[in-house]
């Protein structure tokens, strides 16, 4: 009559052996190929599914089958209140949209299958896009060639994927034929897509906000290659008025100032002042920076890296001015051999890498904001190289 309940990834390779101690509210498990112990620690007695996982706090493998099969994620997006978390699949043979309920809001370690949405073959989706009440949602086709779009759904019931319905296609494929990044503003008025095959961003406005039908396009266009012929990852700051490219050719960050003054010139190309570039070189400690994120008063930035895998935090003593960053906190290393983007909650309290392992780890702050606390979310661990193993951007 026995029927199985639940699972828990250990990150153990070969593991042997399990032991529950302390009345059920801790158990340990080892590896023959690790040659590691591992110490887990349990929520509710005996229930692996609260438990805490060595290094991070949380893990989604969605390459296994009970979680969608998902086999190039290259899309997160998570629903405001942290009960929903989608991912999309980067494939033309299963180009699906797939949706996770989170028993315990942020917490990906939670997440179970809901359901999934069925798309075309013939599209290859590398971005999604959430309109903050769930009502629309926006998928960018990859289809290297002129006809590649924006795909515009609207949700009957919100945040219920199964209701999506497709309502306009946008064709940006004279622009950019390999688009990999779309950025809408939280307002809904402008929106920008970056790719593989030009160096630059291209922007533009709807002038009834979250509908495509409406799309003027924006005159100036942004070619960064000046700067950076490798940009991976963009990020808006001090109300609209700082642009930042995260670059790794250059393996730097490069800032840039909006200039104009004037009434609605924030977060538009237009108005960005190529004679203000500065850049702040990170390749002293990774020359392969693959994501970054600001601390909402401009007073940090974080990055991560593909070449060590690690997490980097930078004081800056000036707000939203690079100039002024100094290094000052390391993470040791991810559980990521091949980490493409981080968050960091607004409160501080989480932050979340997205590789290419087929996994989002979610790591616990016990102090917001502080590195050095990271982790430490179980009582004791015995961890070697090698126990944890298991795609481009992260969004919330």
């Amino acid at each position: 009559t026995a029927g199985l309940t639940t699972s828990f990834h250990s990150g153990l390779m070969n593991p042997f052996g399990i032991e529950f101690v302390n009345d059920g509210m801790e158990y340990v498990m080892a590896s023959n190929s690790a040659v590691g112990i591992a110490k887990y620690s349990c929520e509710e007695p005996y229930n692996i599914n609260t438990t805490n996982r060595p290094l991070c706090s949380g893990r989604l493998l969605v390459e296994s089958a009970d979680n969608g099969s998902v086999t190039m994620p290259y899309s997160v997006n998570l629903k405001p209140d942290g009960t929903k978390l989608y991912v999309g699949n980067y494939s033309t043979t299963n180009p699906d949209l797939y949706e996770y309920d989170l028993r315990i809001p942020w917490d990906v370690g939670s997440a179970k299958l809901n359901q999934s949405l069925s798309l075309p073959t013939t599209k290859s989706f590398t971005e999604w896009r959430f309109k903050e009440d769930g009502t629309k949602m926006y998928g960018l086709d990859y289809d290297n060639s002129a006809n590649s779009a924006i795909e515009e759904y609207e949700l009957s019931k919100p945040w219920d994927i199964s209701t999506a319905g497709l309502t306009t296609t946008f064709v940006i494929g004279n622009y950019e034929t390999q688009p990999l990044s779309l950025n809408i503003l939280p307002d809904g008025s402008r929106f920008y897509i970056s790719g593989t095959q030009r160096d630059a961003f291209f922007g533009w406005e709807m002038t009834r906000p979250w509908d495509l039908r409406s799309v003027r396009r924006i005159a100036k266009d942004f070619d960064v290659s000046n700067q950076e012929t490798g940009p991976q990852d963009i990020a808006w700051g001090d109300s609209g008025r700082k642009l930042y490219i995260l670059g790794n050719t250059g393996d730097d960050v490069t800032q840039y100032t909006l200039t104009g003054g004037g009434y609605g010139y924030e977060y538009d190309l237009r108005y960005v002042d190529e004679s203000t570039a500065t850049t702040f070189s990170v390749a002293s400690q990774d020359n392969t920076p693959k994501g970054f994120h600001f601390k909402s008063d401009g007073t940090q930035m974080w990055i991560v890296g593909d070449q060590n895998d690690k997490i980097y935090k930078y004081t800056l003593s000036t707000a939203w001015d690079i100039s002024t960053a100094s290094l000052s906190q390391t993470m040791s290393g991810t559980t990521q051999t091949t980490p493409y983007d981080m968050e960091l909650s607004d409160d501080g309290e989480y932050v979340y890498v997205y590789g290419g392992n087929y996994q989002i780890d979610q790591y616990k702050l016990t102090t917001p904001y502080d590195l050095s606390t990271i982790g430490n979310v179980i009582s004791e661990s015995y961890y070697m190289p090698g126990v944890i193993v298991s795609s481009t951007e992260l969004a919330f």
